[in-house]
């Protein structure tokens, strides 16, 4: 019997007592949070005091004016069955959802008076003016396991120093208050989370007094499958799609259905599985696409989340390039073909161009140079749709802008002569003129005139003239078509233009002789025959050495034919 007192003391000394689950929740039929603290170390999902400053790396927020926000949270956080993305908070160490928490001091929790939808992570009385009320925030992690940590550093009433953080866990949804040091004897200070309309909450601490190194969790783990959106950019162009992708959950580990309404008419027959298109094709922006996913676990539980996406408006397209060269005296056009992605009726207005230049309908553009605008001449478009916000540049307004330079133009070389040549004798009333066809500098297309007159000024009753022609590669001719009269003595010419400038004319004179049998030979003078070329000719062609006389080639061929006569007849014995 000795041993046994020492053996019952060492059983109650050795054992543990049985654990709780949490602490509490927020609505014992129907519970959404569950939460625990470091005041209940018995509890067996108590916390752990894990508070880190952000003070040196977060972005500060600037309190004494109140509430601030919002800001971003960096991920999708869903707070009681709803999404958010971003927070506010104020200067009585309240991070809300939605929008800025109004209201004054702590009150019970919960309850349907203002301020309503916050996390309190040291809910009191502060004195944040003159600077006295900072806080800090910052996004860490990587998806899917970022948190978002606030901090605030508050002057308490009785002149301490209130230093606590709110923590939002992306991969568990769980929600963490961290006090490094806070609470005054002169105010109560209270721990707490509460819904959007006040009919939900957990009231965790309350009570006045120092409270330091104190740790506390919300845990939404409701029998409920838990959907989180693991889309971080919530936007779409009009005209696109997006790819969503959620992460269903269950408490239970039962099998989940997990299926999607996206063209909201309350069927979810769109698509199923974690992910999902969403065409924004018939949206048009500015606008918002509210899919909603639905998850589903083996004993009928439901969980549906409407996710919002901002469609936004998109800048028309210029779809092709002006040409941006042209020479002087040349017109120059411009039709932009351009489409807005969301169909929307736009305008197109010149906000820069030279002096002269039409706008055409449709925001066309047609100038023709003159010479004095060789250069370069900026030129900006701007197309503007419909939805365009004149106070945000490029969400509804695209700009072309380019440079036009207008080239200096040189005018085409002298044709050359090849017949008649200057001093020829024709023996036909509608002889050909041919020409070597000259080269143009830019590369144009030309057009070649031929002119003919009794008179060397080209303006006698017996002026014939070609008008222009298409000019052929390597030469170009031309043939009267009315009769020329025997015995007379004419003059032609020639020149070439690119529909900018004329180049120089060539000219020769040559006699109709119907009786003269041949093409009368050239002239055994000086190329020009002495003949005065007029101020505006340049000298007259003619250069044997270029010569490629067309009439000598019958002769050619009637020798080739003799001597292929003779030799038959001498075959023959002839």
């Amino acid at each position: 019997m000795r041993y046994r007192i020492p053996l019952l003391v060492a059983v109650l000394v050795l054992a543990p007592a049985a654990a709780e689950a949490y602490v509490g929740n927020d609505d014992p039929s129907d519970p959404i949070y569950f939460w625990s603290d470091t005041l209940h170390p018995r509890d067996a999902d108590v916390p752990t005091y894990d508070f880190t400053s952000i003070a040196r790396t977060g972005t500060s927020i600037e309190l004494w004016m109140g509430s601030a926000g919002p800001f971003p949270i960096g991920f999708s956080f869903e707070f009681y069955e709803e999404s958010y993305d971003e927070f506010y908070a104020n200067n009585m160490g309240l991070l809300s959802f939605g929008a800025a928490a109004g209201g004054g001091g702590p009150t019970r929790i919960p309850s349907a008076g203002a301020p309503n939808g916050f996390v309190a992570g040291l809910w009191s009385i502060y004195d944040s003016w003159e600077g006295m009320g900072i806080a800090y925030y910052q996004t860490r992690g990587t998806a899917p396991n970022r948190q978002l940590v606030v901090e605030w550093s508050l002057t308490t009433e009785d002149w301490s120093t209130a230093t606590f953080q709110v923590v939002l866990d992306e991969a568990s949804g769980d929600i963490f208050v961290y006090v490094q040091t806070g609470g005054s004897s002169w105010s109560t200070s209270t721990v707490g989370i509460e819904n959007q309309d006040g009919t939900r909450g957990i009231q965790a601490y309350s009570s006045s007094g120092r409270l330091d190194r104190y740790a506390a969790v919300f845990s939404s783990s409701s029998e409920r499958p838990r959907i989180r959106v693991l889309t971080s950019d919530l936007t779409v162009p009009e005209g696109g799609s997006i790819s969503l992708e959620v992460d269903v959950t269950d408490a239970q580990d039962d099998l989940l259905s997990v299926t999607w309404d996206i063209d909201g008419d309350g069927e979810f027959d769109d698509g199923e599985g974690e992910t999902v298109d969403v065409p924004a094709t018939h949206t048009n922006g500015p606008g918002t696409l509210s899919p909603t996913v639905r998850a589903e676990d083996e004993a009928g539980n439901v969980k549906e989340t409407v996710i919002n996406i901002e469609v936004t408006n998109e800048p028309p397209v210029f779809r092709n390039d002006p040409v941006t060269e042209v020479l002087r005296r040349q017109e120059w056009t411009y039709e932009p073909a351009i489409l807005d992605p969301g169909g929307d009726e736009f305008r197109v207005t010149a906000e820069t161009r030279p002096e002269g230049m039409t706008v055409l309908a449709g925001g066309g553009l047609r100038w023709t140079p003159g010479d004095d605008d060789v250069g370069e001449h900026p030129i900006r478009l701007v197309a503007t749709d419909a939805d365009d916000d004149p106070e945000v540049e490029g969400d509804g307004d695209a700009v072309l802008e380019f440079t036009l330079t207008v080239l200096d133009n040189t005018a085409p070389g002298q044709p050359f002569i090849i017949r008649p040549r200057n001093g020829e004798v024709v023996d036909t009333l509608r002889p050909t003129f041919v020409v070597e066809t000259p080269v143009d500098p830019e590369g144009d297309q030309l057009m070649i005139t031929f002119d003919i007159d009794t008179s060397d000024t080209f303006a006698s009753p017996d002026h014939l003239t070609s008008g222009p022609i298409r000019a052929s590669l390597g030469q170009t001719g031309w043939t009267v078509m009315d009769d020329l009269v025997d015995g007379e003595s004419y003059w032609w010419r020639v020149y070439a233009s690119d529909g900018i400038d004329q180049g120089p004319a060539a000219r020769a004179r040559f006699t109709v002789d119907l009786a003269s049998g041949d093409d009368g030979g050239p002239d055994g003078g000086e190329p020009d025959a002495g003949l005065d070329g007029g101020p505006d000719d340049a000298e007259v062609g003619g250069c044997t050495c270029r010569t490629v006389p067309v009439s000598g080639r019958p002769a050619v061929v009637l020798v080739l034919l003799s001597g292929l006569a003779a030799l038959v007849l001498r075959r023959h014995g002839v």
